[in-house]
This record gives structure tokens, C-alpha cells and sequence, in this order.
């Protein structure tokens, strides 16, 4: 069955690994409070597998990899974007 599923990220230097579905795909990139979250479309038919993402300062410098999306905090105080490692 295709859903929606979230994933909570963390403000992290580098590289973070999560447990996405296999073909999950990335559909927005926010936050909710100070917590960076990422909505992917997902099959739950099929099994997880280790994805690797990067929520980085946008004055911060750049990790190479496909963009998720860019937000800012509720405080406004930190604009992040996500990347996935492709």
C-alpha cells in the first residue's frame, strides 16, 4: 500500500542514516518546532533499507546530494535544508 510516512531528523553535521522503504520518495522537507522533519511517499508492501541524509545550515557548507527541500525553524533563527545521498 502507498502512503505517506514522516521521519524525524536530526540538526546533526555530516551525514545521518534512516530506515526509508525501498523506492521511498522524498515529498517535503520542514519543521515542526526546532525538529526537522522529512514526508517521503512510501509502499509499506516493501521492505526498509538505510538512506543517508544531510539537514545542514544554508551557511553551512554544502554536502553534495539531491535536495530535499529547505525550511526555517519557528524561531526563524535557522534556515536548514535536507539532501539525499544518491
Amino acid at each position: 500500500m502507498r502512503t505517506v510516512w514522516k521521519f524525524s531528523l536530526r540538526l546533526v553535521d555530516g551525514w545521518q542514516v534512516v530506515d526509508i522503504p525501498l523506492d521511498a520518495i522524498p515529498v517535503r522537507f520542514g519543521m515542526q518546532g526546532d525538529s526537522p522533519q522529512l514526508w517521503a511517499m512510501v509502499d509499506t508492501d516493501k521492505p526498509s533499507e538505510p538512506r543517508r541524509f544531510a539537514v545542514e545550515s544554508t551557511s553551512a557548507h554544502v554536502i553534495m546530494g539531491c535536495s530535499c527541500g529547505t525550511c526555517s525553524s519557528t524561531s526563524n533563527r535557522e534556515i536548514a535544508s535536507c539532501r539525499l545521498n544518491t
